[in-house]
């Protein structure tokens, strides 16, 4: 067992070093000592229920001189392998991505965990599996402030390895951070799969996620969303890029309306007649300055739209024909326009400066304070919302896919854990309010808050290779996408599995992969509204109000996709027990229960192992 570190020297250099008697470490049993340094920490292992803890206690770190700790990678070569022994590390990447063991060049990335942006890393599991063996390692406490080390073809001995690394403090004169360093792992028969099961009881059994049939339960609203297609409706936006950063009510740019709340009613009349059922409708800008306008303020109702009047005649419509309605709402973001806005509820920096985001429809984004947030905004908004009469899962932008922040606020300051804590606290009002909660990304530490999500991952290609327009995310090690977070999650969240997902139809190779993977399809009008977005990170189609005769067409594969869904409804209350790829064009995905569905991507007609057969460019449920 080597543990391994990152410290600032005495001149505020960053340096690493390994825990053992060659770098001048002093081990005692398991406590380690550098005179040099002055810097030591112990370590205890302990059993239960059939797994190994490594657990560093928070009150055994010392720094008695002027070096001090900046993380520590607790057994950091314990997930390894070696060029061309048959093993590959297993990475919590968006859906979950293999990195095997051959043919790549010496190398060290980072992958962040929760607290970057977007945050990639979904999971706090990881390991490596191979030859029939898999080993699975799960981050408990110190999660929040965590990443991943991933070596390839790393020394002489030309290993692979990935690694937990906790961060004890950010930035030099910080204190430590208060919690122990918890690392859990054990040795599986199997493959990654078995890792994905054996992970998904852990959750279970040790986090308290709840299963979505346990969520349904006297839950009428959830019940009809885990069955339902999600049609979202952009409304309107002010001109993008902003021209003005920081806008008042006289200097707004000019708005673009994509849809009024009548031509709304227009698309669900069509709906109804066409029967597309069940689903439910999620109106974005329909605020005070539109999508991205002026959060945190939400009323008065966008009157170039319709008005609260436009609003309250949209939503009795879609009720009367059957259909939920919701809205979207923001609490990451808010624009100096808003008339609630107030900068001490802004997010701090290490230095005291604020915290800023992008640039959007209201100008320069202030990333707000999850706890004032909470505190001064979410309740008053949400109960304001309620009574316009929605009803329907609620969706708060951002929050299950952004990097979790510290607020170094001197008023209210926040660690990345409490900053988890508050947005969930969001999520839960959302449920208790309208019946359920949906936002932008899966990441775990949402659950089982998070109901919905608008997406697993970002961008794939037609290989299943991750696609992007960023320039700080490495991508060299990766050699196969898996269904990892979906084995994990499928049965406790509702999702669909890919933003490049968004707005694909029957027969496309991108929406069988979302049904091969458990996801929901997902619609969106008026989809495509930034022009500094483009293919590369997923806004590749769109569905826009145009005449009658195209709004007709579009229902009519909508359509399609609703009666797909009602083929699948039944297993999202499942588990997904393995994933299999027959042929490159033919996959199997099996259900806790007893039954597959089968998607095929070729040409031609192909068969299960049954003989029945699965048309081209289509799938199947075959059932026990």
């Amino acid at each position: 067992m080597i543990h391994e570190i990152e410290f600032w020297d005495g001149d505020g250099c960053i340096r690493s070093s390994v825990v053992n008697n060659d770098n001048g470490w002093r081990i005692n049993g398991s406590r380690a000592w550098h005179d040099d340094f002055k810097l030591g920490f112990s370590w205890e292992i302990s059993k239960t229920h059939d797994m190994t803890e490594l657990r560093i206690p928070r009150s055994s770190i010392s720094e008695e001189g002027i070096c001090k700790f900046r993380a520590i990678l607790p057994d950091a070569s314990r997930a390894s392998g070696k060029e061309g022994d048959g093993s590959s590390l297993v990475l919590p990447f968006e859906q979950g991505m293999l990195c095997e063991c051959t043919g790549k060049p010496e190398a060290e990335m980072s992958l962040p965990l929760f607290s970057s942006w977007p945050s990639h890393g979904n999971m706090s599991l990881y390991g490596i599996c191979g030859n029939g063996r898999a080993l699975v390692m799960i981050m408990e406490d110190g999660r929040f402030d965590a990443d991943f080390r991933i070596r390839t073809c790393f020394g002489s001995d030309k290993l692979y390895s990935i690694a937990a690394r906790f961060w004890l403090r950010d930035h030099v004169d910080e204190p430590l951070n208060a919690e122990d360093l918890v690392l859990i792992y054990k040795e599986l028969d199997g493959s990654w799969q078995e890792m994905a099961t054996f992970y998904r009881d852990y959750v279970l059994e040790r986090r308290g996620i709840l299963t979505l049939e346990q969520k349904l339960k006297d839950n009428p609203t959830l019940r009809y969303s885990a069955q339902a297609l999600t049609v979202r409706m952009r409304m309107c936006v002010k001109q993008m890029p902003t021209p003005v950063p920081e806008q008042t009510p006289e200097t707004q740019p000019p708005m673009t309306v994509f849809l009024s709340f009548g031509m709304v009613e227009n698309i669900i009349r069509e709906f109804q007649r066409q029967q597309v059922e069940p689903c439910e409708f999620n109106l974005v800008g329909w605020n005070y300055g539109g999508h991205d306008g002026a959060f945190p303020q939400l009323f008065p109702v966008e009157e170039r739209i319709g008005g609260e009047g436009g609003l309250k005649r949209l939503i009795d419509t879609a009720q009367k024909a059957g259909y939920p309605i919701s809205l979207h709402d923001n609490y990451f973001d808010g624009y100096t326009l808003a008339d609630t806005f107030k900068k001490e509820y802004v997010n701090r920096n290490h230095d005291q400066s604020l915290t800023l985001g992008g640039r959007y429809g209201g100008g320069q984004a202030y990333q707000l304070c999850p706890r004032c947030a909470y505190e001064n905004y979410v309740e008053k908004n949400l109960k304001e919302v309620s009574e316009l009469g929605i009803s329907g899962v609620y969706y708060i932008d951002v929050i299950s896919i952004a990097q979790l922040t510290r607020c170094y606020s001197l008023e209210h300051p926040l660690t990345r854990r409490e900053n988890a804590l508050w947005w969930k606290k969001m999520m839960r009002s959302c449920q208790d309010i309208f019946g359920g909660s949906m936002s932008e990304g899966a990441r775990e530490w949402a659950l089982p808050e998070l109901d919905r999500a608008y997406l697993v991952g970002l961008c794939m290609d037609k290989k299943g290779l991750y696609i992007t327009d960023e320039k700080d995310v490495q991508t060299n090690y990766f050699d196969q996408e898996i269904p990892l977070f979906q084995i994990v999650y499928h049965g406790s969240l509702i999702y669909n599995s890919f933003r490049d997902g968004i707005n694909s139809f029957p027969g496309e190779d991108i929406y069988l992969r979302n049904i091969a993977y458990g996801g929901m399809p997902i619609y969106y009008y008026h989809h495509l509204f930034n022009p500094e977005w483009s293919n590369g990170v997923g806004w590749s189609t769109d569905l826009r109000y145009t005449t009658p005769e195209n709004m007709k067409k579009d229902i009519e594969k909508i359509k399609r996709a609703s009666d797909d869904v009602a083929r699948l409804a039944h297993l999202q209350t499942c588990f997904i027990e393995g994933f299999t790829s027959h042929s490159p064009t033919l996959t199997e995905t099996r259900y806790s229960d007893g039954g597959s569905v089968w998607v095929n991507y070729s040409d031609s007609v192909a068969s299960t192992a049954s003989g029945a057969e699965i048309p081209a460019h289509d799938f199947i449920v075959e059932k026990v």
